[in-house]
């Protein structure tokens, strides 16, 4: 009865000690292969949305040099969303600009410093679609802030302008991943480039 015992207790389904180690092991090694390669992943979703944001600034700066005309990029930080803006030239027989009159020192006023408005820069028009229609990040990189030397922005909307010979204003836009990565898109005015720098992380 006792050797009965004993053959029913060694029959019993479990794992040895060796096969827990082994499985462990390889629980381990393919933790060690896959880990990694999802922050490269990561890394490589806010690199390609930057290089996104990128390529739209050169494209209108491509755009204002090849037309002549003023272009500029629109940046909604609220609804984390840009989109490519042009000046229309004014229609043919039409004259926008005011009629020169009598200077009068009396009605002189005060100028404001600081950055103008976005009516009071010349009309501008959205570019028909792809690249008139607003565009956001699909792997969820946002905007956290426009530095110019007119000032910075944290919210609402900022524009980045071409003039027709390519240059345009140094520019910083600041953005940030998911994970709190920070990446910085620089518009250089006199290399007429967008460079693409790692803010943080």
């Amino acid at each position: 009865m006792a050797a009965e015992a004993e053959t029913c207790r060694s029959a019993t389904p479990g794992f040895s000690l060796v096969e827990l180690l082994a499985v462990m092991l390889i629980m381990g090694l393919l933790a060690a292969v896959a880990l990694p390669n999802l922050g490269l992943r990561g890394a490589r979703e806010v690199q390609d949305d930057a290089a996104q944001l990128a390529a739209s600034l050169e494209f209108a700066r491509e755009r204002a040099v090849m037309t002549g005309i003023p272009h500029r990029l629109m940046l909604d930080l609220d609804q984390r969303a840009w989109w490519i803006e042009w000046q229309p030239p004014p229609a043919p027989g039409r004259d926008d600009s005011p009629a020169p009159g009598p200077a009068r020192w009396a009605e002189e006023k005060k100028l404001p410093l600081e950055a103008p408005a976005a009516d009071s820069v010349g009309h501008f028009e959205p570019l028909p679609r792809p690249h008139g229609a607003p565009q956001r990040f699909p792997g969820g990189l946002r905007f956290v802030e426009v530095e110019s030397a007119t000032g910075s922005t944290r919210e609402g909307r900022a524009w980045v302008r071409f003039d027709p010979d390519g240059t345009a204003p140094a520019t910083r836009l600041l953005l940030v991943a998911k994970d709190g990565r920070e990446i910085a898109l620089d518009v250089a005015p006199l290399a007429q480039a967008i460079r693409i720098t790692h803010a943080s992380g």
